[in-house]
């Protein structure tokens, strides 16, 4: 499936709205913001391990008539090299961007088109430049679904996941079941976006919010999923999901973990002898807010530990990586339950789960961490400000220090 109208604009990001330096140990940091005149917001964000990032997110600023697509190429000190503006006649999101082989950049998430189904799954490639290649749009046979992760394979594929909803065909189930209406939805494409298989999964009729949040390649060639399922005893919460496939999509082991309240899946690492990270969000444990919730299992599945991590407020988590000295960096953001003051929260933690350093950024306003990339010495993360009082939404970039640092 096609859409109709596309247009993309090249334009130079020139309103660098606010920027703070310090020196920390020898080097610079910094706290720098993208946007124009309207909201701009960032989503994803891309490393090629030398000096080129690409932050993609959505925008209604820069004349676009719908919110649409925001790429903006950067380097390690902030200095912008060329951005652009992909726009449909549709609101589209972008939740990853992945590198292609041939140097390109595939662009995936969710767009809601005006008629037909309420959302879509959207892949777009552009080349090394940001120039539009093609898109495809993906619909779960004639009905609704979302991208919300993506990963590039061993093959030069792609192995995406996010929401179906209304599934015609019969889906693979590892608990009682007749029939759902919304699901994890996991896609194998090629290298030009072309389907190679897609599953569908649930865990049974009561199901109503179940989704995937992301999707790992393993080492040993399959995948893990995880997201969240509907609570049986309570259909308005939900349960953490855990579903490990093969490298053809079909289900080796799944579980879902959770206490009273909403349990959530956000993301999952893979560590170098096999075993696994599982992030997420939980109100069943802790503080009476959302707290930050880390799981480890062993290669055989087993959990071995859950641990908590969070302020007195709500804490929620954006995007989770393993450091290249085996460590955990976990990106979100905290919310001050008195002022509501929400500023960017991040972890670092060793694969024991103890915190090696945890560190806050903002003021007062809103500050949201959004992606999070680790440079030879130092922390880049991409998210979203709106405490530096220049009135909507701005894309933020921070530098810090191999603990996250700044000052």
């Amino acid at each position: 499936m096609s859409l109709i109208i596309f247009s993309y604009k090249s334009f130079f990001i020139c309103s660098l709205l606010f920027m703070t330096c310090s020196n920390v140990y020898g080097q610079n940091t910094f706290h720098l913001a993208y946007g124009g005149a309207a909201l701009d917001k960032c989503n994803a964000m891309y490393y090629d391990g030398d000096n080129e990032i690409l932050i993609a997110g959505e925008t209604a600023s820069f004349d676009v008539k719908e919110k649409s697509i925001l790429l903006i190429k950067t380097d390690t000190l902030g200095v912008v090299a060329w951005s652009k503006v992909y726009e449909y006649k549709y609101y589209q999101i972008p939740n990853a961007i992945l590198r292609a082989q041939d140097g390109g950049f595939f662009i995936l998430g969710e767009m809601y088109p005006k008629s037909g189904p309420a959302e879509l799954g959207f892949m777009i490639k552009v080349d090394a430049n940001g120039n539009y290649i093609w898109e495809k749009t993906y619909d779960n046979g004639g009905n609704m679904a979302e991208i919300l992760s993506a990963k590039t394979t061993r093959d030069g594929g792609i192995i995406f996941a996010g929401r179906a909803e209304e599934a015609i065909a019969s889906t693979q189930s590892f608990f009682s079941m007749n029939s759902e209406k919304r699901f994890m939805y996991v896609v194998k494409s090629d290298e030009k976006g072309n389907v190679l298989w897609s599953r569908k999964y649930s865990s049974g009729n009561e199901v109503r919010l179940s989704r995937a949040n992301d999707v790992y390649p393993m080492k040993d060639g399959g995948y893990i999923v995880v997201g969240e399922f509907n609570k049986r005893e309570r259909p308005q919460d939900f349960d953490v999901a855990v579903v490990r496939i093969s490298e053809s999509g079909d289900v080796i082991s799944a579980f879902r973990l959770g206490g009273e309240y909403a349990d959530a899946g956000t993301n999952v690492i893979e560590a170098s002898d096999g075993s696994y990270f599982v992030a997420g969000e939980t109100l069943s444990y802790g503080a009476l807010s959302s707290d930050i919730i880390l799981m480890k299992f062993n290669i055989n599945d087993e959990l071995l530990w859950t641990k908590l991590y969070g302020r007195e407020g709500s804490d929620k988590i954006s995007s989770m990586n393993l450091t290249k000295d085996n460590n955990i960096l976990i990106i979100g953001n905290t919310t001050d339950s008195k002022t509501l003051d929400t500023d960017m929260l991040l972890f670092k933690i060793d694969l024991d789960g103890k915190v090696l350093s945890v560190n806050s950024y903002g003021n007062n306003g809103l500050d949201v961490g959004s992606a999070l990339i680790e440079t030879d010495n130092a922390l880049l993360i991409s998210g979203n400000i709106m405490s530096h009082k220049k009135g909507n939404m701005d894309i933020s970039f921070v530098k810090t220090d191999m603990f996250g640092k700044t000052e």
